[in-house]
């Protein structure tokens, strides 16, 4: 497309294609190793502070390191069905709230931060592209939302996603969920804010 016939002047464009290549390439801007071994150690002073409590589910929400405990989940969708019954009618709606860390008991028990390896930047060109998807979706009829489990297509490919898969790829292979109580089907996943 010739730049007269582009909305976008010619620096918009450049622009565009260098956050898109930063999007999918990354530029090593994430330490997985140091990722790792905060995680684990958050993890573990997580589990002695809460050792009588039984969790279902670890998330990577962001930044935000989260859990949420079977007790806590229970008494939420209770109370949450009586104050919006419409809201929770389907399974599918309390899959949704279960695996929303906004919902959870433990949203964000700790944090990456620069110094465990983490960057902001690259998180915003993820969060950036993944709202674009949304947005795009949303123009469509009958559109109804993605859920926190959802993940756009397209949005696997950024740095961010691949590292934090990574760095839950490699919790599991480590083991740093054992030192919890878990339940049978325990799953550590991330999410997206697409909902």
């Amino acid at each position: 497309m010739s730049e007269e016939n582009s909305e976008f002047t010619k620096e918009e464009l450049a622009e565009m294609e260098q956050r898109y290549n930063d999007f999918i390439a990354g530029s090593g801007n994430f330490d997985i190793d140091r990722l790792v071994a905060f995680a684990k150690k958050m993890i573990a002073e997580f589990a002695e502070e809460n050792a009588d409590l039984v969790f279902y589910g670890f998330a990577i929400d962001a930044d935000l390191l989260c859990f949420n405990s079977v007790v806590h989940f229970e008494k939420e969708l209770s109370e949450s069905k009586k104050r919006y019954p419409q809201s929770y009618s389907s399974p599918e709606d309390v899959l949704n709230s279960k695996w929303n860390p906004g919902n959870w008991e433990f949203q964000g028990f700790a944090y990456f931060d620069p110094d465990d390896g983490f960057s902001a930047e690259a998180y915003e060109a993820h969060y950036d592209y993944v709202m674009g998807i949304v947005q795009d979706a949303m123009e469509v009829e009958g559109f109804k939302g993605f859920g926190p489990l959802d993940i756009p297509e397209g949005a696997q490919l950024s740095d961010y996603a691949r590292t934090m898969n990574e760095v839950i790829r490699r919790l599991i292979a480590e083991k740093a969920f054992n030192c919890l109580k878990t339940t049978q089907d325990f799953r550590a996943v991330r999410v997206e804010h697409s909902y």
